[in-house]
This record gives C-alpha cells, structure tokens and sequence, in this order.
C-alpha cells in the first residue's frame, strides 16, 4: 500500500467504489455505503474519500466527513474567548474511517490533515473558531483509547463537557500552526 499514489478527492458515485469498504465498524460502514449519498444530496455534508486512482472508479480506502456546527460558548469557554456570542462557529469532522485492509499505512493522517486544512479554509470563507469531533466509542476500550492518542497527536484535546465527555477540539488558530 506504501508503494501505491493516494488521492483525496470529494465523493463521488461514479468515481468511489464503497461496496467493499469495511472499517470495522458496522455503523460507519452503513453510514458510508447507504446514507451519505442522500445527506450530500440534502446539504448536510461533504464527503472526502482517500483513492489509489483519481479518474476511474476506485476502491474506496478511507474517508472523512465535514459539515457545520456550533457549541455554546458554556460548552466551550476555551473557544469563545472574550466573545459575547451564545454560540461558537465550529466545523465537526462527523467520520473519519480507514479500511481495515488499509490501516496503519498513515491514510487516516493523510485524511486528518486534509480535513485540518479543509477547516481553516472554510474558517477563512464563513468564519468558525474550531474543528470539533466527537472519538467513536464502540465499547472497545483499547481502540477508544487508541483512537484518542491519534487526536491527540494532531492537536486536539478534550473540550471538557462531562455530558459529551469524548469530545474533542482542535482551535482554527491551533491547526493553522500545525500546518505551517
């Protein structure tokens, strides 16, 4: 898989093949084969799949998914500074998945960095003061700890919301001096 290009490019039917994505996941899985076609359709999302070829259908090997959000500015002082505003513009990575044939061969760094820099667009577009994701936690102690020490490692920490206590953040601010 090394050896292989890797290319990230926004969904696309004709072009991304989801039929065999399995991330381990069932919930992630359906998600990605059955429901996002329609909340694309809607405007609820945007979808980015990671892809050995980027002009014929591909296997899909990972993906990330980005729409807006907010956070009231009780949820996250940290973010609201010395705003006024009852809420804070945010962006939320709602998935990021790699397949399972394809993990630990840095894809799911690949899609993290590229959801990063997708966010300090949209921030210099709209406005938003963080990217906010939520750690999956399928009752896999191991994995949820794994998956948080991969946040981590790119910046994010928790946000502090004992009622959503797998919360994470990574300030607009923060991601752009990690990518520089």
């Amino acid at each position: 898989m090394a050896d292989q290009p890797l290319f990230i490019a926004k969904f696309e039917k004709a072009l991304h093949d989801r039929s065999a994505f399995s991330c381990g996941f069932a919930p992630i899985d359906g998600f990605f084969k059955s429901s996002i076609s329609q909340q694309i359709k809607d405007n609820l999302v945007t979808v980015w799949v990671a892809s050995e070829d980027i002009a014929n259908k591909s296997p899909a090997k990972g993906f990330y998914v980005l729409n807006v959000h907010s956070v009231t500015a009780a949820e996250a002082p940290q973010l609201a500074g010395r705003s006024n505003r009852p809420t804070v513009p945010a962006v939320y990575l709602n998935a990021v998945a790699v397949d399972q044939s394809c993990q630990g061969n840095g894809i799911g760094t690949a899609l993290m960095i590229h959801a990063i820099q997708n966010a300090i667009d949209i921030s210099e577009l709209a406005g938003c003061a963080a990217i906010i994701l939520d750690v999956l936690n399928d009752g896999d102690q191991n994995a949820l700890n794994r998956r948080v020490a991969f946040y981590k490692k790119l910046g994010f920490d928790f946000i502090g919301n004992a009622e959503q206590e797998h919360r994470m953040f990574l300030s607009i601010n923060d991601a752009k001096a990690s990518l520089r």
